[in-house]
């Protein structure tokens, strides 16, 4: 209530916004369809995620930026997508952002991808009885903002050269939403209950993985490579 009074004091009433990866914008794309449009706010103050609102100190919203609980739901079937993919078995998760790895590192792409598969191999050397599932975001159900961008032809052709299967949530096959974002919420919570976690290319949705995959793990189980431009051009 005091955070509200600072931000308006004038205020009959006042609204919270809480931000999903999908994100807040305050126009309407043609791009970006699916995003939550609030008009009458400018870029700068949208909260991005993970840091705190302007005039509110982080003492009085502690849980601001973290991830959010996702309902049973999501969670049962996330539960069964993983025992069906690899039983009960403890698993590795590595997740491309194949999108974001084509637009900032495509001179470092299969660079990247290797650097990821060294470190599932290091994984494997020194823990046995873990399997490895491999997701990306270019399936039917994947990014809606770029089904033809170089990162998913680059990826795909990689995979398939070192004959790697990914896996997908498919919602009709368990009778379901069937819907991107769905699946997505699905995905995201059962990369989540990986023992260990990896994750190439960055964004939004795999920050919103890895806080999701943290709540319950030590940081140490997450490796996170080649995140935006900068880092790919060193």
């Amino acid at each position: 209530r005091n955070a509200i009074t600072r931000i308006c004091s004038n205020c009959d009433t006042a609204s919270i916004i809480i931000p999903a990866w999908r994100g807040v914008t305050s126009s309407v794309t043609r791009e970006k369809p699916y995003r939550l449009v609030l008009p009458n706010i400018t870029n700068h103050e949208i909260p991005h995620f993970g840091k705190a609102l302007p005039n509110i100190t982080n003492h009085e919203i502690p849980h601001f930026g973290k991830a959010l609980p996702y309902n049973k739901y999501v969670q049962k079937l996330a539960k069964q997508f993983m025992n069906d993919s690899v039983g009960k078995h403890p698993f590795i998760a590595l997740h491309v952002r194949s999108e974001k790895l084509g637009s900032n590192c495509k001179e470092m792409f299969d660079v990247c991808l290797n650097r990821s598969l060294n470190i599932r191999d290091e994984i494997l050397r020194n823990h046995s009885g873990l399997h490895v599932v491999y997701l990306t975001d270019y399936s039917i159900y994947g990014s809606q903002s770029c089904h033809n961008c170089v990162g998913k032809k680059l990826c795909q052709h990689f995979f398939n050269k070192m004959d790697i299967k990914t896996i997908q949530f498919d919602p009709v096959t368990y009778k379901t939403i069937n819907d991107p974002g769905f699946v997505a919420a699905v995905e995201l919570y059962a990369m989540s209950q990986a023992t260990y976690l990896i994750l190439v290319g960055g964004g939004s949705f795999q920050t919103q993985i890895r806080e999701t995959f943290k709540v319950d793990k030590d940081a140490k189980q997450v490796y996170s490579m080649c995140w935006g431009a900068k880092v790919c051009k060193t």
